[in-house]
């Protein structure tokens, strides 16, 4: 196991703002866990991860930013948050592929969500076609 010290998202992006209550809250965009302090970092585009079966993103609100960059979205499953409905929206869109398998809403416009592949759900044989009558 490798330990990678930059952010992934946006490279013009180096202003990361921290949490208001933890670590965990750091972001490159305020949504309202955010506090004034930010520490300037190193952001690379997603490609130079290296290939991954499951991938969790929790980057508080670039979730999206994040998905759009990646040069491929061949993961077997995808777990991430969403900050917004459009953000939400949209990670359904770009992960048309995925079936949303999971997931939990913590407030207005925020939870969870969970994909998996469809190839994986077509050969554990959970898809059935319908016959139209």
């Amino acid at each position: 196991m490798s330990l990678y010290n930059f952010a992934v998202g946006d490279p013009s992006l180096t202003r990361l703002y921290l949490g208001r209550n933890n670590c965990g809250e750091a972001s490159f965009y305020d949504i309202g866990e955010q506090s004034t302090v930010c520490v300037e970092v190193e952001t690379r585009a997603p490609d130079v991860l290296p290939k991954a079966q499951i991938v969790k993103i929790d980057t508080e609100g670039g979730e999206v930013e994040i998905l759009t960059r990646m040069t491929s979205l061949d993961f077997d499953a995808v777990m991430l948050e969403y900050h917004s409905e459009a953000n939400r929206r949209k990670v359904e869109e770009l992960l048309g592929d995925f079936f949303l398998i999971g997931g939990e809403i913590r407030g207005l416009h925020r939870g969870t969500l969970k994909f998996l592949h469809r190839r994986l759900v077509e050969a554990a044989g959970l898809l059935t076609p319908r016959r139209v009558t």
